[in-house]
Parts: C-alpha cells; sequence; structure tokens
C-alpha cells in the first residue's frame, strides 16, 4: 500500500503541472547587453500552440521578475493567445538598477553610473533586444511596450526618443516626477524641435495615486502635449477610481490585452 502511494503520487504531480508548462511555453534566457554592459534575463511566453507562420503581437514589458511583470506573465492563455510577451528581468539589485535604467537624464538631469542612463537602455532595446526578437520568432503583427511606474516613465521617454519603435505605448502609473520632472524638460526640448509625435499611448493612473505624485505628473504631462497639438498624436488618459500604485495592475493588464485580442 505504502509502495502504490508513492508511485502514484509523483505521477499526479506531474500530470498537474505538465498542461501549465505546455500552455505557458515560458521559457528563460540571459541576454548581455554592449550598450549598458549589462546581463538581463530575458522571460518569453509563447502562445500555445504556437505558430511560426503567424504573425503575434510583440508585446515588451519592464521589471518581469517583479510585480507589474507577474501580473502580465499569469495572465490567461486565452488573453495572449495572439501575443509573444518579452519580458526584460534586472538581475541582481533591481531596485538599484531600475533607477539606472528606467529614469532618463537627457535635458542635463542628474546622472551618474547607477542612476539616469536610460538613453542606454534605450538603445539596447532597439538595437540589441528587439532586433533578437524579430529574428526569433519572424514578422510582428504590432510592437507593444507596457510600462508601469519607472517603466511607465520609460516607455513615454522611448515614444519621444522614436515615436515608432512601437506601434501602442501602454503606460500604467508612470513615474512623470522622477529626476526633478526630467520628462517634462524633455518634452518640452522635443516640442522645440518636432511638430509630429506619431505615437499611440494610453495612460492609465489611480484615484489614490496623489501622495505619490503619480497623478498629478501625469496629468501634467498629458495635458503639455494635448496643448502642443502635435501632428500623429493619439494619446488617453484615464483614471481608475480606489486603486494605488500596485492595485492598479491587475485592473488595466487584462484590458490592455482585451485590446490586443481584438486587433
Amino acid at each position: 500500500m505504502s509502495f502504490t502511494k508513492t508511485r502514484i503520487g509523483p505521477l499526479i504531480f506531474f500530470i498537474w503541472l505538465l498542461p501549465l508548462s505546455i500552455a505557458s511555453q515560458t521559457t528563460k534566457e540571459d541576454f548581455t547587453s554592449s550598450r549598458t554592459g549589462d546581463t538581463y534575463r530575458l522571460i518569453i511566453r509563447r502562445p500555445y500552440p504556437f505558430d511560426s507562420t503567424k504573425a503575434y503581437h510583440h508585446v515588451y514589458f519592464t521589471d518581469a521578475a517583479i510585480k507589474s511583470g507577474r501580473v502580465i506573465l499569469n495572465q490567461p492563455d486565452d488573453s495572449t493567445k495572439n501575443c509573444i510577451l518579452i519580458g526584460i528581468a534586472h538581475t541582481g539589485d533591481w531596485n538599484k538598477k531600475r533607477r539606472r535604467d528606467l529614469i532618463p537624464s537627457d535635458a542635463g538631469g542628474y546622472r551618474n553610473d547607477n542612476f539616469g542612463q536610460a538613453s542606454k537602455f534605450f538603445l539596447f532595446m532597439k538595437e540589441e533586444l528587439m532586433p533578437y526578437v524579430t529574428r526569433k520568432f519572424g514578422k510582428q503583427k504590432t510592437n507593444v511596450i507596457i510600462g508601469h511606474s519607472f517603466g511607465g516613465l520609460f516607455a513615454l521617454y522611448i515614444s519621444m526618443r522614436e515615436n515608432k519603435l512601437f506601434d501602442h505605448y501602454y503606460v500604467i502609473s508612470p513615474s512623470v516626477w522622477a529626476n526633478y520632472r526630467e520628462l517634462m524638460k524633455i518634452e518640452n526640448d522635443y516640442a522645440n524641435r518636432n511638430k509630429n509625435y506619431n505615437s499611440s499611448i494610453a495612460i492609465y493612473a489611480g484615484s489614490l495615486e496623489f501622495l505619490n505624485k503619480v497623478l498629478s505628473s501625469s496629468k501634467e504631462f498629458y495635458d503639455q502635449v494635448k496643448e502642443r497639438k502635435y501632428n500623429g498624436l493619439i494619446i488617453s488618459r484615464a483614471v481608475i477610481n480606489g486603486v494605488n500604485h500596485y492595485g492598479i495592475v491587475p485592473r488595466v493588464i487584462p484590458w490592455i490585452f482585451r485590446q490586443l485580442r481584438n486587433s
């Protein structure tokens, strides 16, 4: 009797895990960037079944190993069936490295080796990561970026560095206030040189995000770019009732994938 239990127990456990592993098609690999000089963990999730001849939405996101990234990776298979998820996770001291890679300093803001190096991380994504993903998976339906907090700040920054690098910018609780509102200064410099802003941007903030300055600073960015009347800019901003900086993520992420599923 005891022999039967020891044999059946592991077998049942294996059978229970197998469909989850097959369905998620999640792989992890290390990727070293010459632009930043650092190694990142890529967490890539493909739909199941995966069709190599089909064009999928390539959905890039930061913070893949923490908070918002985990919410994205845990979305139901049906919600992400036309998407390849490409998560970028920092290794080691992720808290320090997020401030290095996701906060910009292009308008003269503070920076050192461990802070304000978003320009290098942008080049890593544009010149190294995205070409690698295209080679690996072929033609994409669209390129999408989802960013939360500093990741949202970085997504807005990319939209000005190269408008059409992504077809859709989904920006959740962006830390526009960071580095003494550096993004607002970058946008001001951008406006002095450009009349066009060919991007599709959706900004979300929680109604409880007033103490962390996300609610006010994201509105300031939105109002400022709307006032410019840029050619080609599609931008929206939604305030989600009753949620804070982290509570907003599980509310908004399913909406984003619902839009992608229907496009």
